[in-house]
Parts: structure tokens; C-alpha cells; sequence
């Protein structure tokens, strides 16, 4: 709801008709648009019973490294090949290699349970789609990446074309209503208002987790630390530089505080990415955001934290 309440600014000054002036949430959708997504997906294993996982859970779901994956875009136009950087250490394979293994363990013979990871890859480039005109797996092989043949001013709604049932951008949504949400952007309900609202961001020293195993990284990083205004601060009887902990229904983890006007009062500001709180546990601010799904499409709803902060309790 968020995401439809912001695309709804750019529509009501009329900005969609102008370069820079619309929005863009992910651009996942147009590359899976032009790719022959079938292959790759295999719907004929999508089956009544048959599990499926969200992104949002693969954390506690999966655990492949490095592997032959061809990587859509979130932000924009551009395809990237992604090649392994090392060979699979000790036992350890691809997410593809073990169902491979496992078909074969299990007497399976259907040929689509043995395909190569390069073979559904080169697929999923044959389309056909003139987007995809001159970008082979060879290609990418070569050069890493590639852009979708689109033009550099492209502006896909300057003279309307929407992809809904009227073609025009719907502030009333039907479908949404018919899906049983508000047909209409709304603020929606804050799960909680106790304590404060915890928001996470990215850091410089780490890619989310990635080279978090890297020492020079962690250093650099330095401890989990929390961002308080000095309102807020003052009023939980935490300094700056104290360690505090940080806490919630969900867990506790401790890190150093840090005063600050960049946050507004009743919020709180945490980088994650991190695998150890200040206190040396391996915990980090994961351990105080919510698993839940959003309102609708799957999502997570990570800014629905609410936590505490408190100075550390005293040593007996």
C-alpha cells in the first residue's frame, strides 16, 4: 500500500509525462516480462501441495553461495550473468545440483529434473523478445552484463498505456477492492505504537551480509550501534558512546549509542547487515524485525518494529 500511495503522486501532477518524473519501485517485472520465464520456473512441478518459499524467508530456507545465475535488475535495465567466483567448498552445491542428485537418487527420469543450470539459463535468453535482440549467454559470458534494448528516454506512459482494465492510472482500484483491499490509497494500521519505531538501512562496509566474514570489514564497520534522538535519549537515561540494549518481544541485542538529530524523535536508526551485536553474540538487528508479510503481495514488514532502548543493567 505504501508503494501504490507513492505511485499515486507522480499521476496526480501529471509527472509520468516527463523523463525522471514517474517512479520505480523494481524493474524485476520487465525483466521477467521478456524472458521465457517457463523455462526456468518450471511450472509443471507447480502442484497443489507442492511447497513454495518466498524471497523474503530465504535466510532460514536456503544456503547456496556461489553458483551460474542470470540476475534481473531491481532498479534498472540491465541483465547480468553472474559466474562463479569459487567451486563449491567441501559438500556444499547449488540449490539445482542437489535436485539433480536427488532425482537421480530417487529412480526420477523426467529430463526437465536434469536440465543444466547453463542449459535453462540459455532458455531463458532465446525468447524471442526483441528486448533481448543481440544479448546471448555468450554475450554475458564475455562482457558480464547488458543493457534491454530500450532507449535511453524511454518514458513507457507519457501518453498513457497503463496496464490495467480502463489502459489509465486507476486511484480506484478494482481489483484491489475485489481482492478485498482498500480500492483507495490508505495510510493502513501501525501494528504497534510502543516504544520506538526501529528503521534498518545499509552500511558502507558490507554488500546486506556479504564480506561481513572479512576482518578489515569488520573493523572498519565497527560495533552494532543505535541511532536515538537526544529527546529520546535523554528521557531512557542513555548517553552517547554508553553501550544499551536494544529490545522488543522478538529478542534483545546490544549495541553503542549514538546521539543524533539525523532521526526524528520516536524513531531509532540500526544498520544491518552484520552478523555480532556489541557484546560479541552472534545476533544482530534481525533478531528484533518481524518475519510477518505485509498487507498484500508478499512482502516484508520490517519497519513494523518497535523497540526499546535501556541502558545496560547494572553488574552485580
Amino acid at each position: 500500500m505504501v508503494f501504490r500511495t507513492l505511485a499515486c503522486l507522480p499521476v496526480l501532477t501529471g509527472a509520468f509525462r516527463h523523463r525522471g518524473g514517474g517512479l520505480a519501485r523494481s524493474t524485476h517485472k520487465l525483466h521477467f516480462a521478456v524472458l521465457a520465464m517457463d523455462r526456468v520456473e518450471m511450472p509443471e512441478l507447480q502442484k497443489p501441495g507442492v511447497r513454495v518459499l518466498n524471497m523474503r524467508d530465504l535466510g532460514k530456507d536456503l544456503c547456496q553461495i556461489e553458483h551460474l545465475d542470470l540476475s534481473p535488475a531491481w532498479v534498472h535495465l540491465y541483465l547480468a550473468l553472474n559466474r562463479p567466483v569459487i567451486a563449491p567448498r567441501g559438500e556444499s552445491v547449488s540449490n539445482t545440483e542437489l535436485i539433480r542428485r536427488l532425482a537421480a537418487a530417487l529412480g526420477r527420469t523426467e529430463a526437465y529434473l536434469f536440465e543444466s543450470d547453463e542449459s535453462m539459463l540459455r532458455a531463458a535468453l532465446a525468447s524471442g523478445h526483441p528486448w533481448l535482440d543481440g544479448i546471448t549467454y555468450e554475450r554475458l559470458w564475455e562482457e558480464g552484463y547488458a543493457r534491454l534494448n530500450r532507449p535511453d528516454d524511454w518514458r513507457p506512459f507519457a501518453n498513457g498505456g497503463f496496464p490495467t482494465r480502463s489502459g489509465k492510472a486507476e486511484l480506484y482500484s478494482e481489483p484491489l477492492r475485489e481482492a478485498g483491499h482498500d480500492p483507495l490509497p490508505c495510510a493502513g494500521e501501525i501494528c504497534s505504537s510502543d516504544g520506538l519505531q526501529l528503521i534498518t538501512g545499509k552500511q558502507l562496509h558490507f554488500l546486506n551480509s556479504g564480506y561481513n566474514n572479512m576482518d578489515r570489514h569488520r573493523r572498519r564497520a565497527g560495533e552494532l550501534f543505535v541511532e536515538i534522538h537526544a529527546d529520546d535519549a535523554r528521557r531512557r537515561g542513555v548517553a552517547n558512546g554508553e553501550y544499551v540494549t536494544v529490545r522488543n518481544g522478538r529478542g534483545d541485542v546490544r549495541a553503542v549509542c549514538r546521539v543524533s538529530d539525523r532521526v526524528r524523535p520516536g524513531v531509532v536508526w540500526m544498520p544491518f547487515g552484520g552478523f555480532m551485536d556489541a557484546n560479541g553474540r552472534r545476533l544482530s538487528v534481525n533478531a528484533l524485525t518481524p518475519e510477518e508479510p505485509t498487507d498484500w503481495g508478499g512482502g516484508s514488514g520490517l519497519y513494523d518494529a518497535f523497540v526499546e532502548v535501556a541502558p545496560l543493567p547494572a553488574a552485580r
